[in-house]
């Protein structure tokens, strides 16, 4: 019987980032990780190989063989309790503090979930209170804030050096993707930004982008 990596991930209760990872002999390798543990699952492959980051070195060691999802998901979740017992002093962040963020962001569930690595409905979950928000997402969006208002201070400095200050925005996250395909925001984001920046300079104007 083979290993189902999502189904590791359902067991854990969390979706973490599942992602492939190429050999030189073109082996397809799926891999789930929790802190600083890794499981590396080859397709129909009947065990996974499992390993630890040294904190010391942090260099990767090899962990146990596992055979199941369960022993899989047991190895991992090991470092997810010492990672509770580390932070078991600091208050989570509730769902409605993290929509808040989210939506002054001007960021979409899909796209926060992108950057955070987790799956849409993980966020949804967070934001609903059905599931614990991690400890390392208020620095990850703290993270984005300073993003987000480097952005608008580099915006006003950009339109204050033009004399007819305009600032293009894109109406849906297809046009933004098109003309920013490596960025990791969305579309709402950058009007927000747009806005932000326009009115801190006289006479600057938002228009629409026109793609051909």
């Amino acid at each position: 019987m083979k290993i189902d990596i999502e189904k590791v991930a359902a067991i854990i209760e969390q979706d973490y980032p599942i992602v492939n990872f190429w050999q030189k002999n073109e082996v397809s390798y799926k891999a789930v990780g929790v802190g600083g543990r890794v499981a590396f699952i080859k397709d129909e492959a009947r065990t996974a190989t499992l390993m630890a980051m040294d904190p010391k070195t942090k260099n990767y060691v090899l962990g146990p063989v596992c055979r199941d999802e369960k022993e899989v998901a047991d190895w991992l979740v090991g470092v997810k309790k010492e990672e509770s017992e580390e932070h078991e002093h600091k208050e989570r962040m509730i769902g409605i503090e993290l929509t808040c963020i989210r939506e002054s962001l001007g960021l979409t569930d899909d796209a926060l979930a992108g950057i955070l690595k987790v799956n849409p409905r993980t966020i949804r979950s967070w934001q609903k209170g059905r599931d614990p928000i991690p400890y390392r997402v208020p620095s990850e969006l703290e993270k984005l804030q300073s993003e987000t208002e480097q952005a608008v201070e580099e915006l006003v400095e950009k339109l204050k050096g033009e004399e007819e200050p305009v600032v293009f925005v894109c109406r849906n996250d297809r046009e933004f993707t098109q003309l920013y395909p490596d960025s990791k925001f969305n579309a709402r984001w950058w009007r927000q930004v747009a806005l932000k920046a326009a009115k801190q300079v006289e006479g600057a104007r938002i228009e629409a982008v026109i793609l051909e």
